[in-house]
C-alpha cells in the first residue's frame, strides 16, 4: 500500500527524500520502502513524520490520498527546517 499523502507533504514542505531520511535518522532506501508500502512504518517514525509535516497520522496513512490535515496546519519556517534537518539551523 502506497502513502501518497506523505510524498505530497514532503513536496509541499520543499524537502527532498534524502533530507527527510536524514531528519529521521534512517537510510533513504528505508524511507522509500515505507512510502511504497513495502514495509510498515514504525510508530515512533510515524510520530516524527507527523511532527515534521504538521499532519495527523490518519491523514499521512490514507492510501488513496484522502483525508484532512490538522486545521492548525502551518509550514515550517527555514530555521525550523534547518534544526530538524541538521540540528543546528544550518543546511
Amino acid at each position: 500500500m502506497r502513502y501518497p499523502n506523505i510524498e505530497a507533504e514532503r513536496e509541499i514542505a520543499g524537502y527532498k527524500r534524502g533530507e527527510v531520511s536524514r531528519a529521521l535518522g534512517i537510510e533513504r532506501d528505508t524511507y522509500n520502502a515505507w512510502i511504497n508500502g513495502d514495509y510498515p512504518i514504525p510508530a515512533n517514525f510515524l510520530y516524527s513524520l507527523c511532527n515534521l509535516f504538521r499532519c495527523s497520522a490518519d491523514y499521512l496513512l490514507a492510501p488513496d490520498g484522502s483525508g484532512e490535515r490538522w486545521k492548525e496546519y502551518r509550514c515550517l519556517n527555514d530555521f525550523e527546517k534547518g534544526v530538524l534537518l541538521d540540528g543546528d539551523g544550518k543546511r
